[in-house]
């Protein structure tokens, strides 16, 4: 090698990480069961390269209802699920309006989502930028970036966040092509459904182990990326009882 920098460090790293994230949402094949792991991956790549805290992505179902698919943490994920019980927030926001909201800082926000704006104060979040999943006309979702600092992204963040968030809804809407006989809807259905199957089998991995509900996901994530199954697959054998959860950590790999 002739002083290659590390992919992981500087200026460099960073591009390299940013380019890895493209081509991943870009060339990741998945069906209409395998949305919610797909949508995780734009998780966690919007958490690692836009300098947000925490992130959450929902999706429309064909009735325009939005339901929680993917969130970085299990701290955003219950405060996605409480914005959806209230049915206010940025989330409702950017995907009723197909426009972003940018930096919203909640400490101003009480008028504006009297409900929700207290929630996320309650959790340590200051700042909210939501990011509508928008393709020419149609808004299938929402991608939420918190912040627990008051200014939130920069606008080089923000633009990444949007550049990424637009790129999954590229793809989700190229499957729909690959598939128009069942078209969107029935897709997002699916999706939605394999998510109940995930929520079951991490509570079930976290009361067996003893541990947190965010750590038995990554158990279960884990253990989907070394034996390369889909994510929903994995869930449902725990569910029911194919696999044990004492198992999910067998052949974990350290990251790449």
């Amino acid at each position: 090698m002739i002083g290659a920098e590390h992919p992981g460090s500087g200026a460099g790293g960073r591009e390299f990480r940013v380019g890895a994230a493209f081509v991943e949402l870009a060339d990741t094949p998945f069906n209409e069961q395998e949305v919610s792991g797909y949508l995780d991956v734009l998780c966690r790549r919007t958490v690692d390269l836009v300098g947000g805290g925490e992130v959450g992505v929902l999706l429309a179902n064909s009735q325009g209802t939005l339901s929680l698919m993917a969130s970085s943490t299990e701290r955003m994920h219950m405060l996605e699920l409480l914005q959806l019980q209230g049915t206010e927030g940025p989330c409702f926001e950017s995907f009723h309006s197909g426009l972003p909201v940018v930096n919203a800082p909640l400490a101003a926000s009480g008028d504006r989502w009297p409900t929700f704006t207290p929630l996320a104060l309650g959790v340590g979040f200051r700042s909210v930028s939501s990011i509508p999943m928008r393709v020419q006309a149609q808004t299938i979702g929402a991608v939420n970036v918190f912040s627990t600092s008051s200014t939130g992204l920069d606008a080089s963040g923000y633009r990444l966040g949007e550049a990424l968030a637009h790129v999954a809804t590229i793809g989700i809407f190229h499957q729909r092509a690959l598939d128009q006989a069942q078209g969107l809807a029935t897709q997002l259905q699916g999706a939605l459904d394999s998510r109940v199957v995930i929520e079951q089998a991490k509570g079930m991995v976290a009361e067996r182990m003893g541990i947190r509900v965010e750590d038995a996901f990554l158990l279960i994530r884990g253990h989907a990326r070394v034996q390369r199954a889909p994510l929903a697959a994995v869930a449902a054998a725990v569910v029911s009882g194919v696999l044990q959860p004492t198992e999910l950590g067998a052949s974990r790999r350290p990251p790449r």
